[in-house]
């Protein structure tokens, strides 16, 4: 592989490759050979021309082909040979925002990581929904200069492949899959209700589910109560512990707990108070009903594990670390004022469990993620092709496991990080990246709406 290698154009009207003849011997590139240069979802053919008499950094592309394959100027990147095929890059999209303004305001976050984006060694795009042009198959981003740790506007080919963070409507979906097949990682994104009907149906996994059931109306949720005095109702799709309601049958009516504006709200309702509740606050998404676990508490601290999933580059899932979260006090969720610490340490903290059975539960732990994981990929009717995932686990007082949630749009592996653990979260990042370049190197997913023989 060529590193950091200056690509500029030349005025040739040959569709050519010039390459110092040390770069082309490294790279086993034949002079005067046909070659597929690629960049993003573009390639073009080229003829390999070498000389000893242009700097070892330096390949110049004519003209014609430059602006066809859409490479910015004064562009420093890797160059790689896969099979024929000669790859700038290879370019990896990160699919960040839905705004222009939105993706700006990320750029010194995303910046954070560009060594372990040189170690993966790709060159990496970011861009929003917004920044992609239908008419002409671009997107209008930023490319990291790794060298100088900044971002530079640009136009760019669609990306050789797309790590996706964002929910996007079905039409953008559609047009995902159509432009990028295999090559969009995270496409499709399940919600709660799916990932329960996908798991229940696999006899090793589903005795991890907490009942759950589809809420229709009030009366569901008073039917519920009258099997169990607890339950939470939550939404489907939803994140960082919003919406999620804890409802307790009491003999004179009903308490009611949730999360309001950061604080805890904690109430008691009558019979109409509960259904009014329940009707306005449930009206436009949709709510499930679920079996209250007894969670294991820590000083009435309720706590739960973030185990932290990403795919190799050959594809396969590994557990990467797990994140125990520890709430406020008497709070329903971890999401609020959460205190972070690896799982292990965080069980060992419950007066509930001695050294060994920690270990015990957190291997467990850690092996169930990887089969719920699988199970996900195997059974998602869209084939979302996964690249990482955030896999909520919790262990009830009488020491099962349960699964609570799959995070799949953007996981936040960071927690890792704000945890005081930054080698989980660059392991975590890498692998992601190695599998999303192993990924691109997949030609065989181009259109030919994005290839072109410039001599023509």
């Amino acid at each position: 592989m060529g590193k950091n290698i200056n690509i500029s154009k030349m005025n040739t009207e040959y569709s050519s490759l010039l390459i110092h003849k040390e770069l082309a011997d490294s790279l086993s590139v034949q002079e005067y050979q046909l070659y597929k240069l690629h960049f993003g979802k573009k390639d073009a053919l080229v003829t390999v021309i070498t000389s000893e008499h242009i700097p070892p950094d330096h390949v110049y592309i004519d003209k014609k082909t430059y602006g066809f394959l859409k490479v910015p100027d004064s562009i420093k990147a890797n160059l790689m040979m896969s099979g024929n095929n000669i790859v700038i890059g290879p370019l990896i999209g990160i699919l960040a925002a839905g705004k222009k303004r939105a993706l700006r305001k990320m750029l010194a976050v995303l910046a954070e990581d560009s060594k372990l984006y040189e170690t993966a060694g790709i060159s990496l795009a970011v861009f929003s929904l917004e920044g992609i042009s239908l008419s002409d198959s671009v997107i209008k981003g930023y490319i990291l200069h790794a060298d100088k740790n900044n971002w530079k506007k640009v136009v760019l080919p669609y990306p050789a492949a797309v790590i996706k963070r964002i929910k996007v409507n079905n039409n953008w979906e559609e047009h995902l899959a159509a432009v990028f097949g295999k090559s969009i990682l995270n496409l499709y994104n399940f919600d709660k209700w799916e990932m329960y009907q996908w798991l229940k149906g696999h006899p090793e996994l589903n005795k991890y589910l907490p009942d759950t059931k589809l809420y229709t109306g009030p009366d569901d949720v008073i039917n519920f109560l009258k099997q169990t005095n607890k339950c939470y109702i939550k939404k489907s799709f939803s994140s960082f512990g919003r919406n999620i309601y804890k409802v307790t049958r009491k003999p004179d009516g009903y308490q009611l707990n949730y999360l309001k504006k950061k604080s805890q709200m904690d109430i008691y309702l009558n019979d109409n108070d509960l259904y009014t509740f329940l009707e306005e606050n449930s009206q436009t998404e949709e709510y499930l009903i679920q079996q209250c676990i007894n969670l294991q508490l820590i000083n009435n601290r309720t706590m739960d594990f973030r185990h932290i999933l990403v795919k190799d580059e050959k594809g396969n899932w590994i557990n990467e670390g797990c994140i125990g979260k520890r709430g406020s006090i008497n709070s329903i969720v971890t999401n609020t004022n959460s205190f972070l610490k690896p799982g292990r340490l965080l069980l060992r903290d419950s007066q509930y469990f001695n050294r060994k059975e920690a270990v015990e539960l957190s291997d467990e732990m850690a092996r169930l993620s990887v089969k719920f994981a699988q199970a996900i990929e195997e059974t998602c009717p869209a084939k979302g092709n996964y690249a990482y995932l955030g896999i909520d686990m919790a262990i009830d007082r009488d020491k099962n496991i349960w699964l609570l949630e799959i995070n799949n749009v953007n996981p936040r592996h960071r927690l890792a990080k704000y945890a005081g653990y930054p080698n989980i979260y660059e392991k975590a990042v890498l692998n992601c990246l190695h599998f999303a370049k192993e990924v691109s190197l997949d030609f065989s997913d181009h259109s030919a709406a994005f290839s072109k023989d410039v001599t023509e």
